[in-house]
């Protein structure tokens, strides 16, 4: 899958999930300004993903059209975020859009990355990072990963199934929140997401994100135990450990092929 063909599936799956945000609002029977705004920034954020879909020929050109649409749908769940406290029916519209947002952040940073190593950037650049820096925070990758220790929770993977080193941005959400991290291992039975907002052990998380050859992962899964920041050692970066529990076996296949053409990870000791 090429970075364009990865783009434009993202497009089409966030397209999908809006569908249901946006009937989701239209019929929550809720009188208030937020929520008009909010249904026409999902309209038009949907509409913006078809065009990334069906009119752009490029891969800027379709990260051009994600990029309005995150911006919108930042600005429509910042409406029903507000409104949600009062209004259970609100609760599918919300997950939607949350799902939506974790979908298209790995996209967009995989753009950037293949854009910075042609060494084509442009104006619209700017535009990205802006959209980018509203998503919460992830800790900086370190380039290496270390055992984990003093972490809590039950380790999730034998060691029989072997991880690879693997540094690409991951948007997770649970049934409340929105995450960004970076994942520093992966295997066929989970990863390890670098992030600040360590959800606790037994929370099930959507997962996703864009493997080196451009395909995206959509995966389900299980937080089996976290870590907090450590300052005494700079290279064990806070986070947790996911177990998938529902995948695709397309996506396990993508996994397996890039684990099998990359060496096993040794932690430092």
């Amino acid at each position: 899958m090429t970075a364009v063909s990865a783009t434009l599936a993202a497009a089409r799956q966030g397209r999908e999930a809006l569908a249901v945000a946006l009937l989701s609002l239209q019929t929550a029977g809720i009188v208030d300004a937020g929520i008009e705004r909010a249904v026409e920034q999902t309209a038009a954020a949907s509409s913006a993903l078809y065009s990334a879909e069906a009119e752009s020929q490029t891969e800027e050109a379709a990260a051009s059209f994600i990029h309005g649409a995150v911006e919108l749908l930042q600005r429509a769940m910042a409406d029903v975020a507000l409104l949600r406290p009062q209004h259970a029916e609100l609760e599918l519209a919300a997950t939607s859009l949350a799902r939506t947002l974790a979908l298209l952040y790995p996209v967009l940073q995989h753009s950037m990355r293949q854009r910075r190593a042609r060494q084509q950037l442009s104006d619209s650049d700017a535009r990205e990072l802006r959209a980018m820096a509203t998503y919460p925070r992830a800790p900086s990758p370190t380039g290496r990963s270390r055992r984990p220790s003093g972490f809590e929770g039950e380790d999730r993977r034998s060691v029989a199934v072997p991880r690879v080193y693997i540094e690409v941005e991951i948007g997770l959400t649970t049934e409340s929140h929105i995450y960004t991290g970076i994942s520093l291992d992966v295997s066929t039975g989970g990863v390890f997401v670098a992030t600040y907002e360590a959800s606790t052990p037994g929370t099930s998380v959507t997962l996703y994100f864009v493997l080196p050859d451009g395909f995206v992962v959509n995966a389900e899964g299980v937080v089996r135990w976290t870590r907090a920041q450590s300052l005494e050692d700079g290279h064990a970066p806070p986070g947790m450990g996911v177990a998938f529990t529902q995948i695709s076996p397309i996506a396990l296949d993508h996994i397996a092929r890039f684990c099998a053409s990359r060496p096993p990870l040794y932690f430092d000791d």
